[in-house]
């Protein structure tokens, strides 16, 4: 009489698991694998920039440059600022985009790394919109002496605060920000010095 053997749910358990291992190593699926499209960082910032093209183009903004060289997160996160620019509809009112500049070389606040920041004379200080000008925005003078106020867009408000936008994350990249960074040996700052944050 033959012995009737029995497997314990553990047992059974782990050969239908090396059973179906073999089953999928050995075995031609009968279905094609899915293709994952994959994306470089480099196509996705191509993307971001032709988008940020439009965007500038669509509102009547002409000849401006655009920021090269910054991280899909940063692009992205102008993107996403921008979109939310042009989601409203009350931006029409005259207005002006400007930059703080030093007219004299020596040291200014800096919001970014803390402390001071030595500036030649040109450098800028911070980008910012007004719809007052610069007696409504500063009416009791500029935050810091040696500074300039430069107009760099007359436009609407939206056309303005696309620019500001544009201009602040452009820093980064900006010549005097990064030679600046490596007579230093210090990182380039994100934002201009007077900018405390992406505004």
């Amino acid at each position: 009489m033959k012995k009737t053997i029995f497997l314990s749910r553990r047992a059974i358990i782990i050969i239908s698991l090396f059973v179906f291992l073999l089953l999928y190593y050995f075995l031609v699926p009968p279905f094609p694998m899915p293709e994952i499209p994959i994306t470089s960082d480099t196509e996705t910032a191509g993307k971001l920039y032709d988008d940020l093209c439009k965007i500038t183009e669509n509102i009547g903004i002409e000849d401006i440059e655009m920021p090269t060289g910054l991280s899909v997160e940063r692009l992205e996160k102008l993107h996403k600022e921008l979109a939310r620019i042009l989601e409203k509809t009350e931006l029409s009112r005259p207005c002006v985009q400007y930059a703080l500049v030093a007219i004299e070389s020596g040291n200014f606040p800096s919001y970014n790394s803390g402390g001071v920041i030595f500036l030649k004379e040109g450098e800028v200080w911070k980008y910012g919109k007004t719809i007052h000008g610069e007696s409504g925005r500063y009416s009791s003078g500029l935050p810091y002496p040696n500074l300039e106020f430069r107009v760099e867009l007359l436009g609407t408000e939206m056309q303005c605060l696309v620019m500001e936008k544009i201009k602040i994350y452009s820093y980064l990249t900006l010549p005097e920000n990064i030679k600046r960074a490596k007579i230093t040996k210090t990182p380039p700052l994100l934002r201009p010095p007077g900018n405390r944050i992406d505004r």
